[in-house]
């Protein structure tokens, strides 16, 4: 079986997303990563980015059927 196939992106993209928020709104820190000047920009692009992911997130849960991950033919 291929690594990929067997991967939830799903779930990935959720902590993907939830890193991008914490980010966005201050509560992770990234003053120890990026010269200061750069941080407030990063702050703002990764709530934006959070923001984008999660409307992705809603738009690919949008009429799926709990428990089902293949459609049926």
């Amino acid at each position: 079986m291929n690594f990929l196939e067997r991967l939830n992106w799903i779930s990935i993209l959720g902590v993907v997303v939830a890193v991008e928020m914490q980010i966005g709104n201050g509560t992770m820190s990234i003053a120890h990563m990026f010269p200061a000047a750069w941080i407030p920009g990063i702050q703002e692009a990764m709530g934006d980015l959070g923001s984008i992911g999660a409307l992705i997130m809603s738009a690919g849960a949008l009429g799926r059927v709990p428990g089902v991950s293949v459609a049926s033919t």
